[in-house]
């Protein structure tokens, strides 16, 4: 019993052994990049841009008037509202922008899964090994990178980039655990008195129509768009910018996401279309 209980823990330990180079490189992405380096670097521009990964691909702010973008990696409306009450006990802000996507009224930093980053959050590496391994998000999304290491260039790439992403990350969960933080952040706007939007960034059609077998995206736009009108803040639905281009796919890295191109292309829209006046 003695041997094969030294033999047990002989095990466990190389295999956290094998494990330790992983877990350094989670601890490093969640506690010393992503918005910690994006925040150090701000400079209290009056327009600000904030939200996740479709935020943070979509929006070049050098190409948009007197604005930063301090969107990252899945950064939850609860990360957007924390990071927004920091920056403005210090800044008086003109107009703030929060990118609006299927997992925003449905994710928090810990519901229903821990997510990629924190931000001067009680979970924030109390114990990384624990947090590494609880991490449902980060094993979905490491799932998700194996599958989907080639490169995407066919509409069924595309499509099948979809389905597995969104299977993996949200399912057939639609409970509104980010409802709480969106109340949270219009009621900022009225406290501190700017001007608040919250938009959707360009998808490929073929996200789109993984995105209609989820009913609840569209009603999740229908309940900003009302809201909008009840609260008083803007919401902009730019799913199908690119969509009436034949050569649509030249702006995606991926389904979701837009490409250098396409991020500067859509930031001269937005500069054009909303910092007009």
């Amino acid at each position: 019993m003695k041997k094969f209980i030294i033999k047990g823990l002989v095990f466990l330990g190389i295999a956290l052994v094998v494990q330790l180079p992983f877990i350094y490189k989670y601890h490093q992405a969640t506690t010393t990049n992503g918005p910690h380096v994006i925040i150090s670097n701000y400079e209290q521009q009056p327009n600000l841009f904030m939200g996740s990964s479709h935020g943070r691909d979509a929006v070049n702010d050098s190409l948009i008037v007197a604005s930063y973008n301090m969107s990252s990696t899945a950064q939850s409306l609860e990360e957007n509202y924390i990071i927004l009450s920091n920056v403005l006990e210090t800044t008086k802000l003109k107009k703030v922008f929060i990118s609006f996507s299927p997992t925003s009224l449905h994710q928090t930093n810990i519901k229903p899964n821990l997510t990629e980053q924190y931000y001067l959050f009680p979970h924030n590496s109390k114990n990384i090994f624990l947090t590494y391994f609880k991490d449902t998000s980060r094993k979905a999304k490491s799932l998700i990178k194996i599958k989907l290491s080639s490169k995407i260039t066919t509409p069924e790439e595309f499509k099948n980039y979809a389905e597995h992403k969104m299977y993996h990350i949200i399912g057939n969960d639609v409970n509104h655990f980010g409802v709480e933080f969106f109340d949270k952040i219009i009621a900022l706007k009225d406290q501190y008195d700017f001007e608040l939007s919250f938009f959707t960034t360009p998808y490929t059609p073929e996200y789109s129509e993984v995105m209609r077998t989820y009913d609840y995206w569209e009603k999740d736009k229908q309940l900003v768009k009302k809201m909008a009108l009840e609260r008083g803040f803007n919401y902009y639905d730019y799913e199908f910018h690119f969509n009436n281009e034949p050569d649509y796919y030249k702006y995606y890295i991926d389904a979701d996401h837009l490409n250098a191109l396409g991020q500067n292309t859509f930031s001269i829209f937005l500069n054009k279309t909303l910092f007009s006046n």
